[in-house]
């Protein structure tokens, strides 16, 4: 590939066929295996973290889900801790991994993350990445049903001003010269709880009030499927 042909080929190939060397096979399959149980727990202990936080509605000192975040997980979830009560920064992680830990057979043992660390910087952004735009591509389509199955009355092109208004940025909100629908007590209520922010805003500033708008709308859609 180059700057005057922007082409290239991508070759699929198992590792036996271009490395014969023994020694730095075993050393890619084990860093490839140490860098999968990794993210495998991080996934685990990240949904629980959430879970655990949201369900006993308690304060986080993570107010973004993001690259500082997700590596403090990372350097937890590792192998020859010296200090087991200085796993974590952060006690909100240290009594999550105490549940965690629960459910890991007693031989159990994390993954090596030793000079990993350039490698943990980079799965640290990817995941703060992936977080950040799942939330974006789902809340609005999650918001926008869960507020039309609670106003069944309403239909589907209010319900789609609605959220966009209540979703508008200050000062395009101001500019809307929708009076009914800015004066609409679902918009009123739902940009006071939004803080007035947009998504991304919101993300930014305090990813938990989305997170817990989320929980809101599945204990809802649990409760309805229960009931019919």
């Amino acid at each position: 590939m180059d700057d005057d042909n922007p082409n290239f080929t991508v070759v699929k190939s198992t590792l036996n066929r271009f490395c014969k060397n023994d020694f730095i096979k075993y050393n890619l399959q084990d860093y490839l295996f140490q860098t999968n149980l990794l993210l495998n727990e991080t996934y685990l202990f990240f949904n629980l973290h959430i879970n655990r936080i949201l369900e006993n509605n308690l304060t986080s000192n993570y107010t973004t889900l993001n690259e500082t975040f997700f590596n403090n997980v990372f350097m937890g979830l590792k192998k020859n801790v010296k200090d087991e009560s200085k796993r974590f920064k952060e006690i909100e992680l240290t009594d999550t991994y105490k549940l965690y830990k629960q459910s890991l057979p007693t031989d159990f043992q994390h993954a090596d993350t030793k000079w990993k660390s350039q490698l943990l910087q980079e799965l640290s952004l990817q995941l703060s990445t992936i977080t950040d735009n799942h939330l974006k591509l789902n809340f609005y389509k999650r918001f926008s049903k869960y507020l039309q199955l609670q106003h069944p009355d309403t239909d589907w092109k209010t319900i789609y001003k609605l959220v966009n208004h209540i979703l508008l940025n200050k000062k395009k909100f101001e500019e809307s010269t929708d009076t009914e629908i800015k004066q609409h007590p679902l918009v009123i209520n739902y940009r006071l709880k939004f803080l007035n922010k947009t998504l991304d805003e919101l993300l930014k500033y305090d990813v938990w009030i989305v997170l817990k708008q989320l929980r809101e709308i599945l204990i809802f859609n649990e409760t309805r499927l229960m009931n019919e």
